[in-house]
């Protein structure tokens, strides 16, 4: 990649095929805020974006920065008329996805003529992923209606809309479908939806069990899956057996200590608990930092996990002490909301 940056910018004179290949390469690499700045800087240099150009940066990693960067280069595709383009509509159907707006996405999926299989791919799987499971099962059903034969990736997505419609049994059914009706050999994404609809509904045993039963059975992904899910309903027993297959497998990750210690916490086991952190220490794993990000007014601001200062930190503080000078004030009005609620 570097080499590829180096060689990139000793060249003088700039090309749409040029400029097209590094803004691809810089997509491909999650590298949005490069691929963003480039394509911004060729259109200055006058090197008119095409189909190839939209397509890179409209399937780039969408982040709160550039959501309204990315819509506006809708816009500029509207001006151009490529809007009708099966790629590009693809391409946008998956940005709206990406972002959250939905019924933008549905807008153009419905407008395409002639929807192929990727068209389709990128709406069941857009609607699954921002649970709107039930429309992405409806979606596949017109999909097997219109003679389609689904892939692999249809398949991960109407995994995913079981999942989050906690269509356990009917997801199963599927998954045992896959190599007989719809000739789709399974992979570990499927088997990660279908431990991950186990695990939401509660059935974390059956879960580990259909781990053990795949060739995935020392995948990592799938023992996080099951990890968390015995985190959330509280299953300590499966979740010191992961633990331990991860522990053995010799993985630098904190979570099965930090998921141990939690359940142990809740139980009152604070023996446990030390040993864990014992453990965790001994072996020279790290905690990861928690860490979430906020955009406002189009810049992403990003907050850590115990951190006390940060941008416009003294201010919100100054707010939370003023709200909780008000919240003492209003005394025992605030217990009567308690009561409200709690009783």
């Amino acid at each position: 990649m570097l080499g590829a940056v180096r060689v990139f910018g000793e060249i003088q004179t700039w090309d749409s095929a040029l400029c097209n290949s590094m803004i691809s390469c810089y997509a491909r690499k999650g590298l949005t805020d490069e691929a963003m700045g480039l394509f911004a800087e060729a259109t200055r240099k006058g090197v008119l974006p095409n189909e190839i150009t939209f397509t890179s940066i409209l399937r780039s990693h969408s982040s709160f920065g550039f959501a309204m960067e990315k819509t506006q280069i809708h816009c500029w595709i509207c001006k151009l008329g490529l809007e009708a383009d099966l790629i590009i509509s693809s391409a946008l159907v998956d940005m709206y996805s990406k972002l959250g707006s939905i019924e933008s996405a549905l807008k153009i999926f419905y407008e395409i003529d002639s929807k192929d299989l990727v068209s389709w791919n990128t709406m069941i799987l857009g609607l699954a992923q921002n649970g709107r499971g039930k429309e992405a099962l409806s979606l596949f059903g017109k999909l097997l209606d219109s003679r389609i034969q689904p892939d692999r990736i249809t398949l991960h997505g109407v995994l995913l809309a079981c999942s989050s419609e906690g269509m356990v049994n009917e997801g199963k059914r599927l998954f045992s479908l896959m190599d007989t009706k719809y000739r789709v050999t399974y992979n570990w994404e499927h088997c990660i939806c279908v431990v991950d609809m186990m695990g939401r509904a509660g059935r974390c045993k059956e879960a580990l069990g259909f781990i053990d039963k795949m060739p995935y059975n020392r995948n990592i992904a799938l023992l996080e899956t099951l990890l968390e899910a015995s985190r959330i309903h509280g299953n300590l027993e499966i979740a010191e057996l992961v633990a331990e297959r991860m522990v053995k497998l010799g993985l630098r990750s904190s979570l099965p200590y930090t998921v141990l210690a939690e359940l142990y916490g809740s139980r009152g086991r604070w023996e446990s608990v030390a040993r864990v952190w014992k453990h965790m220490k001994e072996r020279g794993v790290k905690k990861v930092q928690g860490c979430s990000w906020i955009c406002i007014r189009n810049c992403v601001y990003e907050f850590k996990g115990d951190e006390l200062l940060h941008y416009g930190g003294e201010a919100t503080y100054r707010i939370l002490a003023l709200l909780d000078w008000e919240i003492e004030d209003e005394g025992d009005e605030t217990k009567h909301f308690d009561n409200q609620f709690w009783t």
